[in-house]
């Protein structure tokens, strides 16, 4: 199952965007204003504690960095799951 989480945001299509989405394709709409619901804030969170408050000799230093600590993110699909947790994210996609 291919999952899309739909935050919101006010440059994202509105729901009419929806019907063009591929069949097999579920939409999860997350609640408003609620970003402690969306993973990939999760992973943000997670890569900050490794970048923030740091001074970078360049851009390309940080890009490098944050690649090195996402590697192990897309290289462990099975970690980027365990972000969702049981909780009402997959009850969602499951219900659709």
């Amino acid at each position: 199952m291919e999952l899309l989480l739909w935050d919101g945001a006010g440059f994202h299509p509105k729901d009419s965007f929806h019907e063009q989405v591929p069949s097999g394709v579920h939409v999860v709409l997350l609640p408003p204003y609620s970003p402690e619901l969306n993973p990939i804030e999760k992973l943000w969170d997670l890569i900050q504690d490794h970048t923030s408050n740091k001074l970078w000799p360049t851009i390309e230093r940080l890009d490098q960095v944050v690649a090195l600590h996402l590697k192990d993110w897309w290289e462990d699909p099975q970690r980027v799951i365990r972000l969702f947790g049981n909780g009402w994210i997959r009850a969602s996609a499951n219900a659709t």
